[in-house]
């Protein structure tokens, strides 16, 4: 046998060693999963079942039987490593097998380890249904680039107290409806009537997040983060900045400017507006301060460049609670482009946690809590309540998870209320 340093002397024997090692990580990153081309599932089924051969590239949960479940979809695109598309028609998929400590998605959430496309066929029609027993989606492995459109996701529920469930244990009462530490992307859906123990009643996300068309309604956190809960990351992704939409509408002094996503009475298959199963009406109160008419310019002003951990465009954050950021809570760096926040609480809740990260302490941030950098671009925080400090909107500059850089353009925060503080910002 060659010794190290006969090893060491030859080139090419260092070279082959460098190609197998490299070949076993990959083994490790991939889980032993195969290369293969993409395949596309088409679910057929409402019922909740698991694969019966998961990997052999057929989707179907009895030998023979072709019925294609979603779970069992899941597990197929999960079993080889390649951009899988499953297909999602209308119906309402009920997850009823119960069970946790597993990453494969054969109990509770379906989890999701490889890139994926999920499309339904509207948010209005197409229904994945948590039942209460797990959070509904999990996405554990940051290689991962998730792309779900059309769907609305409810009825998650992440609530362990003695926080024993999934590995790392602290994430098991994160993300009531959706937890990813990968790229994940929501177009046209609705996540809705979620619940968590501690951070993210709705969306928790500790990579990279984009939402568009998207609504963010009825989720509840013990801690933070009651719709969304951005976490900072340890690499930097730039995420491109919008390239069109309209020239800003002059304010006037009697109503509060909205986008027109929001207003669109009856949307069509051409429109910008919201793809929603019930669409949000005009807020017509009147600001108490007359806005400073702004001149429109031929296009939306945007920074030449960002990188953002979050970026949300075109969507609703509503009627979310939680302790700290009722709508939305910021520990990285978050970008809104034609967002409107309303109607989320920061209140003091019996589940509240003081936690040593100092998320918690002291409930504020009705419409978003910020400890990271928050962009706000043609955007509206109205109408959002906070127990302590910044009913619209808190920047905090403290601590050690701490930045708390504000800026906003063209946007407007009205007709907030705390009970303490910053009605409208407090920095």
């Amino acid at each position: 046998m060659a010794s190290f340093k006969q090893w060491k002397a030859n080139p090419i024997i260092l070279v082959l060693a460098g190609i197998v090692c490299l070949a076993l990580v990959l083994v490790v990153l991939t889980g032993g999963r195969s290369q293969a081309q993409a395949s596309t599932f088409a679910v057929n089924t409402t019922l909740d079942g698991q694969d019966i051969h998961p990997g052999d590239g057929i989707c179907e949960t009895s030998p023979g039987n072709g019925t294609c479940s979603l779970r069992a979809a899941v597990q197929e695109s999960n079993a080889v490593f390649n951009a899988d598309v499953i297909v999602l028609p209308a119906g309402v998929y009920t997850l009823t097998l119960a069970g946790i400590l597993e990453d494969q998605a054969r109990y509770g959430d379906l989890d999701i380890l490889g890139n994926l496309t999920l499309q339904g066929a509207g948010a209005g029609v197409t229904i994945v249904d948590g039942n209460q027993l797990d959070r509904v989606i999990e996405i554990p492995w940051w290689p991962a680039e998730v792309d779900i459109s059309g769907v609305t996701i409810r009825n998650g529920s992440v609530d362990f107290p003695t926080g024993v469930a999934e590995s790392p244990s602290w994430l098991a009462e994160n993300g009531g409806c959706i937890l990813s530490r990968a790229s994940l992307t929501l177009r046209n859906s609705v996540v809705t009537g979620c619940r968590a123990g501690r951070q993210g009643g709705g969306i928790y996300s500790e990579w990279l997040l984009e939402l568009e068309d998207t609504m963010v309604r009825s989720n509840q956190a013990g801690e933070a983060g009651g719709g969304v809960f951005v976490a900072n990351i340890a690499f930097e992704t730039p995420i491109p900045l919008p390239t069109g939409g309209s020239p800003l509408a002059t304010p006037t002094s009697t109503a509060t400017p909205i986008p027109a996503p929001f207003v669109t009475a009856t949307p069509t298959a051409t429109s910008r507006s919201l793809r929603m199963p019930q669409e949000p009406t005009a807020i017509t109160a009147v600001a108490t301060v007359t806005p400073v008419p702004v001149t429109p310019t031929a296009a939306p002003i945007f920074p030449p460049s960002v990188a953002d951990d979050a970026t949300m465009r075109d969507s609703v954050i509503e009627d979310n609670d939680a302790p700290s950021g009722g709508g939305v809570y910021n520990r990285g760096r978050l970008a809104l482009y034609n967002v409107l926040v309303r109607h989320n609480r920061a209140v003091e809740t019996a589940e509240m946690l003081c936690c040593s990260d100092g998320v918690g302490l002291e409930p504020s941030g009705g419409g978003v809590y910020s400890a990271g950098t928050l962009t706000l671009f043609d955007s509206q925080v109205v109408s959002n309540t906070a127990s302590v400090y910044g009913g619209g909107i808190s920047n905090n500059g403290s601590g050690g998870y701490s930045s708390g850089t504000l800026i906003l353009k063209h946007s407007t925060v009205s007709d907030n209320v705390s009970h303490g503080r910053g009605g409208g910002i407090a920095n």
